[in-house]
């Protein structure tokens, strides 16, 4: 591959990963909204296991939106690209640097770290949905 097309898919995969962060943390609110919604207009004096129940599906589900938002740092390679070695004093990338697989180790790990938010999305959305059902049945 060319510079110019790795330079392509590195700003295409970081534009996918803020936009996956973006979808998180509106879902974060939108979660917290509804949850506090349901709670206070399904006020009930019979608190069974189910009501519990999707009162800690809800809480577990919010947790694992917080837990991807939360910043995993890895540093254990030299590639300039990563933002972390440039904070480390003793950083000094030489000449014989091959950008092309700078590049491609980059966008893979980023790749990776997207997938990962993605999939811990759709688990917390999955639970959420069902913890919301559970709290209304356990209220109606």
């Amino acid at each position: 591959m060319k510079k110019e097309q790795f330079e392509f898919l590195y700003k295409d995969v970081c534009d996918w990963l803020k936009f996956i962060e973006t979808k998180i943390t509106v879902l974060l609110t939108f979660e917290t909204g509804l949850f506090y919604f349901v709670l206070k207009e399904f006020v009930s004096s019979r608190k069974n296991c189910l009501y519990y129940l999707g009162i800690f599906g809800t809480v577990i589900s919010l947790a694992f939106l917080i837990y991807t938002l939360i910043p995993r740092i890895n540093k254990s390679n030299t590639n300039p690209f990563y933002f972390m070695n440039w904070a480390d004093k003793n950083f000094n990338p030489t000449n014989k640097i091959d950008i092309s697989k700078c590049y491609e180790n980059q966008i893979r790990d980023l790749a990776i770290v997207a997938k990962r938010k993605s999939d811990m999305m759709t688990k917390s959305i999955v639970i959420f949905i069902l913890s919301i059902i559970v709290t209304i049945i356990s209220i109606l």
